[in-house]
């Protein structure tokens, strides 16, 4: 479907009457626009190709004049982003300024600064258990505005719907069926939350709340961005009555084991393992990493870290390490998709990689593992699957990624090797490969890729040098490629030095 037939159609439902509304939502809906968006991304199995062109629907939420915040997920990779105010037939183009996919928002600004009538800037309001009901405010299948009620049912920290970055998020009970991401939560006048995930069976919705969003927009309004920040350890519960004593931890009921600090995070040169954690702040933390928060509850321990304060704030730490309580002083900082082992690519960006003799050479991706299927950890090599489960977040050194042979481009230069697939690559012509900047400087330095070691193989996968350009015009012409040796350069990973 094209872009022009999409807009279309949401033109014509778009220019219909106001639906009446009561007077307490009358000017909240001023806040309220319906996004049509069309993307395009590259192929994650094969990423010299682009998808084809798709299109999402969602709602943004008017921050001021000419600015808007919206759910990440929807406005990922766009291309063109339309507006359509639910009382005007117009539409109107708007550019997304910022993403932060970890947060799960994004900042949107109108091409046409005056296209849409002024409002003052956006008021937040709280949304606990003690502010009572709030109002939906999203478009009916006819384009007109309705509203419905919402009932706070418990917060908790859990995983957003649009990645694996936990956060703190509401869950209301809502009066209408929830058509969209991004649809607005009101308490009076102010914005409480923004809707990412509706369960239609329960009727259960699933808020980001206006703390959040705030957070992020004043941060993104005031550069340089600094993002929510993480101590970066992998933790345990301490219920083991014999640990505890084996530990030294005397106060029933509290801490919490940390089994390893992620290298290059805050907590690496601050803590070690078998340190237990006894509270943050002054906020005494269970066995099972809970903490009573005074407003919301028993809540995820992680919330005293992420949520009150931005990266370089410092936090103080009670711990117990080998039998003795001590203070510990402890700056969170914000940790990126990109200092991990294996990256998870949320955004869908494109990866570099290098295609030569057939050999496609890249580096692994959660997005690469999962776009195999719902039954990917089945399907895909063991050895894979065990370094994204248990060493995604943890290179030896910064900088450091899988590289993998995910596939064979079958030709008579490589006949032999054609059924390799989702190897993991030790050495290139003899030197060691820590990331793809290896391989681009292996490939520049000898200008021919002809000896390939694999983890777990003896053998050397050897390609013919002197075969290798007829080789790789024919590779070339037959997958329609560019010229081959073909690559997309790493921009955004580190080069390292190639010497063994």
């Amino acid at each position: 479907m094209t872009t022009r037939r999409i807009l279309g159609i949401l033109l014509t439902v778009t220019c219909l009457p106001l639906f009446r509304v009561d007077s307490q939502a009358a000017d909240i809906t001023d806040r309220v626009i319906r996004m049509a968006v069309s993307f395009s991304e590259t192929d994650p199995t094969m990423p010299w190709l682009r998808l084809q062109p798709g299109t999402r629907a969602g709602y943004a939420i008017r921050l001021d004049a000419t600015r808007l915040i919206a759910p990440e997920r929807i406005v990922r990779n766009a291309q063109v982003v339309y507006l359509l105010p639910p009382r005007s037939g117009s539409h109107y183009q708007a550019v997304v300024r910022h993403r932060d996919p970890h947060v799960g928002l994004a900042l949107l600004e109108l091409q046409e600064p005056h296209a849409l009538p002024p409002l003052d800037r956006l008021a937040f309001e709280p949304l606990t258990a003690v502010t009572g009901n709030t109002i939906i405010v999203q478009c009916d299948e006819t384009g007109n505005i309705e509203t419905g009620t919402g009932i706070y049912l418990r917060s908790a920290v859990q995983p957003l719907p649009s990645g694996n970055q936990a956060d703190l998020l509401v869950t209301l009970q809502v009066s209408r069926y929830v058509n969209g991401d991004g649809v607005p939560v009101f308490r009076g006048q102010g914005l409480a939350g923004m809707i990412l995930a509706y369960d239609p069976t329960a009727r259960n919705a699933t808020v980001l709340p206006a703390d959040t969003i705030r957070r992020y927009v004043e941060d993104v309004l005031t550069p340089p961005y600094h993002g929510f920040p993480s101590v970066g350890i992998e933790w345990t519960p301490l219920i083991d009555p014999a640990k505890r004593r084996y530990l030294g931890v005397t106060a029933p009921a509290s801490g919490i084991l940390v089994l390893d600090c992620l290298p290059g995070s805050a907590a690496e040169s601050v803590l070690k393992p078998h340190d237990v954690i006894l509270s943050i702040d002054g906020h005494p933390i269970d066995e099972l990493g809970f903490y009573h928060d005074p407003v919301l509850g028993r809540l995820e321990f992680s919330h005293l870290i992420r949520s009150p304060r931005k990266p370089d704030s410092p936090i103080r730490l009670r711990i117990v390490r080998q039998a003795v309580e001590q203070d510990l002083p402890l700056t969170p900082a914000r940790r990126q998709d990109t200092d991990n082992l294996i990256p998870e690519n949320l955004e869908a960006e494109p990866e570099p990689f290098l295609i030569t003799g057939g050999l496609v050479i890249r580096e692994l991706t959660g997005r690469y593992l999962q776009s195999q299927g719902p039954t990917w950890i089945r399907d895909t090599d063991p050895r894979l699957v065990h370094t994204y489960l248990f060493r995604r977040n943890k290179p030896d050194f910064p900088g450091q990624r899988v590289v993998i042979l995910s596939r064979v481009l079958p030709d008579p230069v490589n006949q032999g090797y054609e059924n390799i697939a989702d190897a993991i690559i030790t050495h290139i012509n003899g030197q060691p490969v820590r990331n793809i900047g290896d391989v681009f400087t292996i490939q520049d330095r000898d200008r021919v890729i002809h000896r390939v070691r694999l983890q777990g193989i003896e053998t050397e996968l050897v390609l013919d040098v002197e075969k290798r350009a007829e080789a790789d015009n024919r590779i070339s012409r037959q997958y329609r490629l560019p010229p081959v040796p073909f690559r997309r350069p790493a921009t955004t990973v580190p080069m390292l030095d190639s010497s063994p």
